[in-house]
């Protein structure tokens, strides 16, 4: 293949996927769906659940139940390979130095990732409070 093929590839890609991808869902949920064309009685349910009803609710479901558990099994695990890294230097300054980043940085994403369910706590009682 040439280079200007490739490049035209690796230009068009994306983009044809991006179109592939959002016009399935109107082919096949069509374009007419108003709650008129619905059967008598019908209800549509929540995929997320019936608690998620507002953004409030949606970010607090988001962090609570994806950026937690995700986060916190990779802190687990950057821990445990920092630990690995550590054992496996045997003195070599260059091995420490590259151990020593990888638990700052182990760390500093674990208190990012505090940070954010704290700072999003924040702003969940403050939309609430506002609310009110």
């Amino acid at each position: 293949m040439s280079l200007q093929f490739k490049k035209i590839i690796l230009v068009s890609a994306p983009l044809l996927l991006i179109v592939v991808f959002t016009a399935i869902p109107a082919f096949v949920y069509g374009t007419n769906h108003d709650s008129s064309s619905l059967p008598t009685g019908t209800i549509i349910p929540n995929p997320l659940g019936d608690d998620v009803g507002t953004f409030e609710a949606l970010i607090d479901k988001l962090i609570q139940n994806i950026v937690l558990p995700i986060g916190g099994v990779l802190i687990t695990f950057f821990l445990i390979f920092s630990g690995f890294l550590f054992v496996t230097a045997q003195g070599n300054e260059e091995k420490l130095k590259t151990a020593k980043k990888a638990l700052m940085w182990t760390v500093i994403g674990a208190f990012v990732l505090l940070g954010a369910a704290v700072i999003a706590g924040i702003i969940e009682t403050t939309l609430t409070e506002i609310r009110e």
